[in-house]
This record gives C-alpha cells, structure tokens and sequence, in this order.
C-alpha cells in the first residue's frame, strides 16, 4: 500500500543525494479547482511550487517553493498573486525540503497568525550517503518573525482547535517512518505514546469539535485524547479526516474511500475510486469529500464524492499530484499541487 501511494499518487520527483549540492524539482504548480472543474493556476512558475495550505479563513494560501533557488515557504493571496517568503533556509542547520527523502509540510494555528512546519536536516558528515536524513518540527508567524524550533525527529505537526495544542508525528527515523505520536501543550509539558507509522509523512489530525486526535498507525485508524489517554483503535485504513462537526470520519482502505463515526461505528462505504485512493478531505460544511485517485484506467485525478456515499465526480487530471487536496475555507473550491505536463 505505502509503496503504491507514494508512485501513484503523491510523487516526490527531485533528484538529491545527501550531502550534494544540486538538486532537480519538477515543474509542479499549485492549482485552485472549483466545484465545476475550472482550473486556475495560481502560482504559474517555472519553479516547484508545491505543499499549498491555506489558512483557516481560506484568505491566504502557505506553500514551497524554490523560486529563490532552493525550497521556502512563501505566503500568497488565495486569488494567486505576488507571493511573501516567510522562510530563508538553512537556519539552524535545518531546511525548508523537497527532495527524495521527504518534502515540508505546512499546517496553520486556528487564528492565522501562525504557521507550523516541518524541515529537514541540512548538514551531512562527508561518509554521508543514504539514510542520514532527520526531520524537526519549527513554528512561525504568518508575518515571518518569530520563527522557534519545537521538536527534533519530528514531522508533520497539526494544530487543535483553540490553537493551544501541537500534534506531530514523533521519533522519526532517517527511513521515513515514525514511532510515535507527540502532542505539546502552551505551558511546555508534551505527552508521548507509541503509534508505528510506516508514512510519516501523514500525520494527526485533531478533531474541530473535541480534544481528541485522529492517527493512523499499523494500517489502522486510531483516536486518543489530547492527554494521551482514551486510546482506541478503530478500523483497518488510512489517511483519516474529521468531518467539520467531528461526528464522523473519513479515511482509505485500498480503493475504497470510506466513513465512521468518531466511535468506529456504522462503518460504510463512500465510492469506489479505482486502484488506489488517497488523502480525503471532508469539505466545510459536510455535504462532500475531495480524494486523489488513481483509477483503473486513464490519468490520476482528483474527484469529490457526497459524504454519504454516491458516484465520484472528477474535477480534473494530471500527470502527477504532489499534495493536497484542500477546501479553500467555504468557497466551494480546492486547492492541489500537481505537474501537469510531467511525463506519465
């Protein structure tokens, strides 16, 4: 499953070997796709632009990009536009990546005003060659000030709904997996639990409605609380999502896009998305779920489907997708990554 996804649908293209200077990004762009299919190339840039996050509101839309020669996150109206960077790496031996060992991810606080990352290790001793990568987790202003480290052997950090709470996936290793998950609290105490994730580079999600965190570990979909107790075990899958009320959630298994409520009951099938399905995204007011696909035959693509269940409607295709998707906020509207002139 995990070797499938990342060839089929979440394609990581740049050439890098640790320790080497010159790196190769695709020509990925980050695209606003509306509830009819039309596309608008918001960023248009020969360079990668790619890891679009927008901001709670949907105003701002947070991305990588290596215009300035290597990968930072810049910050860019949600209508496309003259971006902001935010980042100018490395700073403390650390880098905004794009790269075979993995790519930043970016996740906004509640309010907007804060941005947490992820980045990668940037200095390798000469005997260097394969696995040497390490991941932290670092947090900064929207406005690019302030920017403070977190957590090392950490990826993929998400933020709770009052914006007090930090999740990411902890213990990562230099093979792209994790061994737990860590959540850090505003007066500096963090709880840790082991949670094996062969794909770090998903991490948890924390309901919009309760404490409680979404994860998936072991091919299987887990919640906890957000003190580390209450952990339970859920279903086979991956890839979980809350819906906006946090009721329910959405998640993989193979093909399969499938839904729960938060207990792991009255477990049902949404769509039938072909060979591979991946990275549900429940839209804002609930009504349906966008999904990468991978069908069985023609082009991957990316589709929504009504959350209670029905026929995939694809919005559009590409050579590649690289992230995403996202609701940009209630405008109907989803945000993606994706090479479209790639080579197949």
């Amino acid at each position: 499953m995990k070797a499938a996804l990342a060839l089929a649908l979440v394609t990581v293209c740049a050439t890098a070997v640790a320790g080497a200077s010159a790196e190769t990004y695709a020509n990925f762009d980050v695209y606003r796709v509306d509830a009819r299919g039309h596309i608008t190339d918001l960023t248009s840039n020969p360079a990668l632009d790619t890891a679009p996050s927008p901001s709670p509101d949907g105003s701002r839309i947070a991305f990588v990009s290596s215009r300035s020669g290597s990968p930072e996150i810049y910050v860019m109206s949600a209508s496309g536009g003259v971006p902001t960077r935010l980042t100018t790496s490395p700073f403390d031996d650390q880098q905004v990546a794009w790269n075979d060992a993995g790519r930043t991810s970016i996740a906004w606080s509640p309010d907007g005003k804060r941005i947490a990352f992820d980045v990668q290790n940037a200095t390798f001793p000469p005997t260097c060659q394969t696995n040497c990568v390490t991941w932290s987790v670092y947090i900064v202003n929207a406005d690019g000030t302030g920017l403070h480290s977190i957590a090392t052997e950490a990826r993929a950090p998400s933020w709770s709904r009052d914006g007090l709470l930090l999740a990411y996936e902890d213990l990562v290793t230099p093979y792209r997996d994790s061994l737990g998950i860590a959540i850090d609290f505003i007066n500096g105490t963090r709880v840790r639990l082991r949670a094996y994730n062969a794909d770090s580079s998903v991490g948890p999600s924390w309901s919009p409605r309760r404490d409680e965190l979404a994860f998936q570990a072991n091919g299987s979909v887990y919640t906890v609380g957000r003190d580390g107790s209450g952990r339970h075990r859920l279903a086979r899958g991956l890839n979980p999502t809350w819906s906006p009320d946090g009721t329910a959630l959405a998640f993989v298994r193979g093909g399969v896009v499938l839904r729960m409520t938060r207990t792991g009951t009255r477990i049902m099938r949404v769509a039938v998305a072909g060979k591979i399905a991946a990275l549900p995204a429940w839209s804002p007011e609930g009504r349906a779920i966008a999904v990468l696909t991978a069908p069985a035959r023609g082009p991957l693509q990316l589709a929504v489907v009504p959350s209670g269940g029905g026929l995939l409607q694809r919005l559009t295709a590409a050579a590649r997708f690289d992230s995403g998707p996202f609701w940009l906020g209630r405008t109907g509207s989803l945000v993606v990554a994706a090479c479209r002139s790639c080579p197949s």
